[in-house]
């Protein structure tokens, strides 16, 4: 493995020195008998080896390692604090390991928030021999918490046969061979980073190139130059990070990059949009990019992670379908030519070892071409939430897990329309909140395609709430574009938003993982009303701070 800030490489961990020091630091572990043997550890790392060594010297010892977030990840100390927080009191969490730099931060933290947590370095357990403590394969392997985006985050237990499974089913379904190169910039602490990556990557014995999501951010050229000057041939990124290379490279930088090598592009932990994959294509196309290579793919953390996956080398298959009749739960196709249609992109059949169902509202199961709350069961999914019956309870129909996405099969693959609770219902008309968010961002004016569709309490039924990130300022401009956004929801669904509100960019909720936190929305447009009660008048509202 192969660590990068920005062009530079500053790691490289072979897996006999990842086997070594995870050892050695399950010595050390071992030690203190509170820290091992099947408890809980926190590992607050940013992309790194320090990380890997971590997780794997917690296994060793026989404990459960429960990744969390760095604080430089978040602008909110006192989210963060809540966040972290809740993990550690929910999981039981008796030891923190973190770097040498973010010790001294962590360890105030942990004291401020009233917490017993012991908060080490690598270097205070890390010991001069090696040791490893027997595990089973129905023992806990991990913790993964969710990303939070339609609910506070829960802890998924995964036993170590549960992770083995999805692993598996990940490299076959990648077809994953000797001299691929995976390259991620996606945060170890999250699911698909820690698993569909870096786990993916060692258990298929190939080199994986890493580098901090903030690089990434900051400078996406620089990421793809690492991947030319190293044969990449893996790729993976949300649609959000497809977007970000489409809209920050222009067509000169592209000629100078070489990605012919890249033979999967996967697309997963978040909606795909074919408009993205299609701007991504045609951008890096010069590059040498192909666009048989974009995979869109399903998974969730509450299932090891892959769930659907589409045959490799076909590129990416839509269908155009109605939008009425998706809302009210069916599935007609539509011509190139009809208006008030949208296309949604497949992303295939189930994994090894996995089993798809669709569930309606009335507890029936579905057939094809009806749109109904996707269910999976098999060798990989969760035993439960950490710590909380009841939401384990609620997780599982019939031994069935219920993901909470919405989605419908059409020729025997999976199509993902959105989340059940982004589901906006007004006046009996159901709206998803992407079909809102994908008018709203084509507006000129809103900030590199930021957006976000709430429901909120209104007059006996719901009513839609806008936000969108700008950079303009001035009332007059500001109007301009919620006026653009009310027309355009109002003129291609049929319902007028309650309110548009323009917010500076960065200022929309999201997740750790960059999803957009909607359950947050009601809350944030109560809060913002109530401390600014004259800019709602009744009519769409610009709000720039």
């Amino acid at each position: 493995m192969r660590v990068f800030r920005g062009a530079d490489e500053v790691e490289r961990l072979t897996h006999a020195e990842l086997l070594d020091q995870a050892g050695r630091i399950s010595s050390g572990l071992l030690e203190a008998p509170a820290e091992a043997g099947g408890r809980r550890i926190a590992l607050v790392f940013p992309n790194s080896g320090e990380f890997l060594q971590a997780f794997f010297g917690t296994v060793a010892a026989g404990a459960v390692p429960v990744p969390l977030p760095p604080p430089l990840r978040f602008s909110s100390r006192q989210r963060y604090g809540q966040r972290v927080r809740g993990a550690l009191l929910r999981s039981r969490v008796g030891c923190l390991l973190t770097t040498e730099k973010l010790l001294p931060i962590l360890r105030a933290l942990v004291a401020a928030l009233g917490l017993r947590t012991q908060v080490r370095s690598l270097a205070e357990v890390r010991r001069g021999l090696p040791s490893w403590a027997p595990v089973a394969p129905d023992d806990s392997a991990l913790i993964q918490y969710t990303s939070g985006s339609t609910a506070a985050p829960r802890g998924a237990v995964l036993t170590h046969r549960q992770v083995v499974a999805n692993l598996g089913a990940i490299r076959r379904g990648l077809d994953m061979r000797e001299g691929d190169v995976s390259a991620s910039w996606l945060p170890l602490f999250h699911d698909m980073g820690l698993i569909g990556c870096f786990l993916g990557a060692l258990s298929g014995a190939i080199e994986q190139l890493l580098a901090p999501p903030e690089d990434f951010v900051r400078d996406p050229l620089t990421w793809l130059r690492v991947m030319t000057r190293h044969a990449a041939t893996l790729m993976t990124a949300p649609n959000w990070g497809y977007s970000h290379c489409a809209q920050r490279i222009g067509p000169e930088q592209a000629r100078t990059l070489d990605l012919s090598r890249v033979r999967v592009a996967l697309n997963g932990a978040e909606m795909v949009d074919r408009g993205t994959t299609e701007a991504f294509t045609t951008r890096f196309r010069v590059a040498g990019f192909r666009a048989e290579a974009m995979l869109p793919v399903y998974g969730l953390a509450e299932a090891g992670l892959a769930v659907a996956f589409p045959c490799l080398g076909r590129g990416v298959k839509s269908l155009r379908v109605r939008r009425h009749d998706l809302g009210e739960g069916v599935v007609e196709p539509a011509r190139p030519e009809e208006a008030n249609t949208r296309e949604v992109v497949s992303v295939g059949r189930p994994v090894d070892g996995l089993e798809i169902a669709l569930l309606g509202a009335d507890g029936e199961r579905l057939s094809e071409r009806r749109v109904g709350e996707i269910l999976v069961r098999g060798a990989s999914v969760m035993v439960g939430y950490d710590e909380d019956l009841a939401a384990t309870g609620g997780a599982f129909h019939e031994g069935w897990l219920r993901t909470g996405d919405l989605g419908f099969r059409f020729d025997g693959e999976l199509y993902v329309t959105g989340r059940r609770k982004d589901l906006i219902i007004v006046r009996g008309e159901n709206l998803y909140a992407h079909d809102v968010e994908a008018l709203t961002v084509e507006v000129p004016g809103v900030w590199a395609r930021q957006a976000m569709a709430v429901g909120v309490p209104g007059d006996g039924t719901e009513e839609l709430v806008v936000f969108a990130e700008t950079r303009t300022r001035g009332p007059a401009r500001c109007d301009v574009i919620v006026r653009a956004i009310s027309e355009s929801v109002a003129g291609t669904l049929g319902i007028a938003p309650r309110d548009v509100v323009l917010c500076r960019p960065g200022e929309l909720p999201r997740t750790t993982s960059g999803k957009l936190e909607r359950y947050r929305g009601a809350e944030i447009y109560a809060r913002w009303r109530a401390e600014s009660p004259a800019r709602f008048s009744g009519r769409p509202i610009c709000s720039t701070g």
